[in-house]
């Protein structure tokens, strides 16, 4: 319970829980159900809201966040 507390905590810091529309929260619950709400399960939000934006950023290039989450 604690671990889930703490990954809504930092969901929200990261305004992956904000106003959307309902099926996006669908989404993200089923993504983050099939990560097992692991470490991976906020790329796997993140994918679901907003897939196209950057999510990783280095000297070699970006990933979006749909990336990230079929790597993970």
């Amino acid at each position: 319970m604690r671990e889930t507390l703490g990954l809504i905590a930092t969901m929200r810091r990261a305004r992956l829980l904000a106003p959307m529309r309902p099926d996006r929260y669908l989404r993200i619950a089923a993504a983050m159900r099939r990560e097992g709400m692991g470490m991976t399960s906020g790329f796997a939000a993140a994918a679901q809201r907003c897939p196209d934006r950057p999510g990783l950023v280095d000297e070699r290039g970006s990933l979006t966040w749909r990336q990230l989450d079929v790597l993970t």
